[in-house]
Parts: structure tokens; C-alpha cells; sequence
């Protein structure tokens, strides 16, 4: 008992000790498949298959495997000449060569971000995150600089060259300390060609000169950019947008597509088992000029309807089903318990609703299509509403990790407040109170991914 007390101040001890940092994604992992744009036109896909690393390369129309490797890795990252493949949580480092990777001797350490700028990579680390290292393209030590703020992200810009530290206080070039005044979306970005899209479905541009520029809310499915135009996939059909968010060019696709990526000038359609190029001759003009892009989705809807209706055999009407159940999801009066990681896709695949509608409002409010789904979510349909918990997801992102912790470490000190979902959220112990048990325990649980 006593060496249990003594575990459990030692980690209390430590938690209160712990400055903020962020969880930042590296933007690296492969996990199931992980494509990557060398900003040149083509596209690489690191995927796992039967125990090896795969790798194939994209080049507009003639995709290539380029090699096959025994090994597993963790992550990829590429640069202007050089794929760099890590593995064992960054202990080591291959460099693709002539095809095949070769070994370097490289301990990533605890770097959690990493940018390349020409064969120079840059690393924020998470025990000092208000420090950058920069490193050769064989992990050689070249210089630390020092920042005033914890870096939340790195952004290489490859017009410029340069490498950028992203704050919550501004954006700074890593080399000058140059400031630059600007907008900073809302953590965790994800990265699409040159469009950086925001926890709450924002879409921004990043320059050098102006840092990050909000393009628009919204309302596609994905959304990516080449050098020159912003390109949007709603359905199965890409449109090109002009600088204010209006379509100005459509791509009809003849199969059923999952995303879209740029690299460079060239745009890849991305099915469930590869990607696509989609030459410039492909997109047609749109001849209409509407006065907002839901117009143009709503009249293309609309045809879609009247289409289906003509060619729908009149049936007798039917009884109104509104049923909402799952066997997948634990559903307690007007709560669902999800696991961490669920998406809206999954979601949907896994309730029946019968004919209801069904809408997603995330956790700030705003009424979403897709993303991970999180604790404070709302799902809405026609005659009930019900509130989202993730267990241990305390800020409402869908994951488990260490803002969680330190939310509710400032809740236990008083410093902040829980609304009732976060508080079920966070109730590790499952006894109906939140105390100092249930920090421990969450705190064990990253422990043991190798978060802290």
C-alpha cells in the first residue's frame, strides 16, 4: 500500500511539474498507407503489405513500384532528393537510394516535428518546445536556435526555402526570427498539397510573406492545392476554385474517389487502393456564373433528384421508420460512448437510422461532414439528439493525449471548468467523481502508448 502511495505522489509530482506542450502530429506515420508529394509532380505511397514496407511512385500518368523492403517502418518523410524512412520510434533512419533504403546511424530522440528544407531537416523537440534543432541530411547537429513561445507546428515553404515555427503567438521564420503577423488557425492542421486545413474545417494558404491566409469555411468533402489553384472534391467530382472559393472548372469522375492531393502543378484523384492523375484537359469551364458556391451544389442536387425521381417506379408510401439503434456503440438515454478514433464515415456505417436525417455539430459548434468525432460532439437527427462521449477525450479532438491530461489537471486545481459530457469523459475510475485517481490513471494510459 505504501509503495502504491508513493508511485502515486511521484506522478503527481511530476504532472505539476510538467510545462505545455503540444501533441502535435509529425505528419509522418504511415499507419495504413501514407502518400506524400514531393512538390514536383509526383507522388510517393508508403504502405505495409504482408510484413514489408512498400513504396510506390506516382509520376502524372505511370505509376512504378520503386521498392520493396524486409523491413517496417514507423514513418516517412520526404525531401527534394531523398525519401527519409524511420523506424523503432526514431532510433533509426533509412535513406532511399537507388531504390533500395540504406541505414544511417540517427537517434530522432524525442523530436516531434520535423520539416525538410532542401536536404536540411529541422526538428521541434518535445522536452524543450520552445527549441529548434538543425540538422543535416544525415542527422549531422548544426546549430539550436531559441524561441520566446512552445512551437505548436513546423512549415516548410517550398517557394522560399524556409522553415517556419508556428506559435500560438504568431508565426516565426526558424533562421531570421523574423515575425510574421498573421492569423493562427486552430490546432492540429492537416496538410494537403499547399492548403493547411484546421481542427474546425478552416482552409488557409501559407507564404512566406504573409504566413497563413484564410481562403474559406468549408463546405467540401477535401480540399488541396497546386502552385497555381484550389481544387475541391464534393461527391465524385473535383471542382478548381477561384481565389474567393467559386468553382470555376469541374473534373466528373467515373469512379467512386476518396480524396484528392496535389504535388505541384498535378492533382491526384485517390481511390481505396491507389491515386489517379487527372490531366488539366479533363476539368471543363462552368459557363454559369452563380452568386455562391452552394448554389451551383444545390442546383447540381437538385438535377440529381429530379433524374432519380423520373426514373424511380412510383411505389405505395411507406411507414415511416425511425428507428436509431447500433450494435456497435453503448447508447444510454441521449448519449453514445464511441470508441477514440471514430469517424463520421464509421459512424454512419455502424447506426442504423432508418429514414431519419442525420447531422453533426463538433464540439465549438460548428455543423460538420467528416473528421474524428469527439467527446461534446452533438449528432442530430429528426426527433432526437444525442451528446458524444470519448472516454479520456476530455478537449473534444476525438484522441487521447496529453492536452487531456493537462485539461483536467487545471480543472482539478480550479483553474478551469468541465462541461457534464467532459466531466463523464474524464472520469477514468468510472465512479461518478472526478478526482486525483482519475489523472493517475490517464496518465498511465499515455504512459503506456509512449505519449509521456
Amino acid at each position: 500500500m505504501k509503495i502504491k502511495t508513493l508511485v502515486l505522489s511521484v506522478m503527481i509530482v511530476l504532472l505539476l511539474m510538467f510545462l505545455y506542450a503540444p501533441d502535435c502530429d509529425a505528419g509522418g506515420e504511415i499507419g495504413n498507407g501514407k502518400y506524400l508529394s514531393d512538390g514536383k509532380g509526383s507522388l510517393y505511397y508508403v504502405f505495409h503489405e504482408g510484413g514489408n514496407t512498400k513504396i510506390w511512385k506516382y509520376c502524372e500518368e505511370n505509376p512504378k513500384s520503386i521498392s520493396t523492403s524486409s523491413e517496417n517502418f514507423d514513418a516517412v518523410f520526404v525531401g527534394d532528393q531523398h525519401l527519409y524512412l524511420i523506424k523503432n520510434q526514431g532510433r533509426l533512419l533509412y535513406i532511399m537510394a537507388d531504390s533500395k533504403p540504406v541505414m544511417t546511424e540517427v537517434n530522432l530522440g524525442d523530436r516531434f516535428q520535423m520539416a525538410v528544407s532542401g536536404e536540411d531537416w529541422y526538428f521541434a523537440e518535445e522536452s524543450e518546445p520552445c527549441q529548434v534543432i538543425k540538422c543535416d541530411n544525415r542527422g549531422k547537429f548544426m546549430k539550436k536556435m531559441e524561441f520566446p513561445f512552445d512551437i505548436k507546428m513546423l512549415v516548410s515553404d517550398t517557394e522560399s526555402q524556409k522553415v517556419f515555427a508556428v506559435t500560438e503567438n504568431g508565426v516565426i521564420d526558424a533562421e531570421s526570427k523574423q515575425r510574421i503577423e498573421c492569423a493562427v488557425p486552430v490546432m492540429p492542421l492537416k496538410v494537403n498539397g499547399n492548403i493547411y486545413t484546421d481542427s474546425v474545417g478552416d482552409c488557409y494558404l501559407f507564404d512566406s510573406r504573409s504566413g497563413f491566409q484564410k481562403i474559406l469555411d468549408t463546405e467540401y468533402e477535401h480540399i488541396c492545392g497546386t502552385k497555381n489553384a484550389v481544387y475541391a472534391l464534393y461527391g465524385d467530382e473535383i471542382y478548381e476554385l477561384d481565389g474567393t472559393g467559386e468553382p470555376q472548372a469541374v473534373c466528373h469522375m467515373d469512379f467512386t474517389v476518396s480524396d484528392v492531393t496535389a504535388s505541384g502543378n498535378a492533382i491526384y484523384a485517390m481511390t481505396e487502393t491507389e491515386a489517379v492523375y487527372i490531366p488539366e484537359n479533363k476539368f471543363e469551364k462552368i459557363v454559369k456564373e452563380p452568386s455562391t458556391v452552394s448554389e451551383i451544389f444545390k442546383a447540381e442536387f437538385s438535377q440529381r433528384e429530379e433524374s432519380r425521381k423520373e426514373s424511380t417506379v412510383s411505389e405505395p408510401p411507406k411507414k415511416q421508420d425511425d428507428t436509431i439503434s447500433s450494435d456497435v456503440y453503448e447508447m444510454v438515454s441521449n448519449k453514445m460512448y464511441l470508441p477514440e478514433g471514430t469517424t463520421v464515415a464509421q459512424f454512419k456505417k455502424n447506426v442504423y437510422y432508418g429514414d431519419n436525417s442525420v447531422s453533426f455539430v463538433n464540439h465549438n459548434g460548428k455543423t460538420v461532414t467528416s473528421g474524428e468525432m469527439g467527446t461534446g460532439w452533438q449528432v442530430n437527427f429528426n426527433e432526437k439528439s444525442y451528446d458524444i462521449i470519448v472516454r479520456g477525450d476530455i478537449t473534444g479532438e476525438g484522441n487521447v493525449n496529453t492536452r487531456d491530461m493537462y485539461l483536467l489537471r487545471d480543472y482539478l486545481l480550479g483553474k478551469t471548468e468541465l462541461s457534464p459530457c467532459q466531466q463523464e469523459a474524464a472520469d477514468r475510475k468510472s465512479n461518478h467523481k472526478i478526482d486525483i485517481a482519475d489523472l493517475y490513471v490517464l496518465t498511465c494510459e499515455l504512459h503506456d502508448r509512449g505519449i509521456v
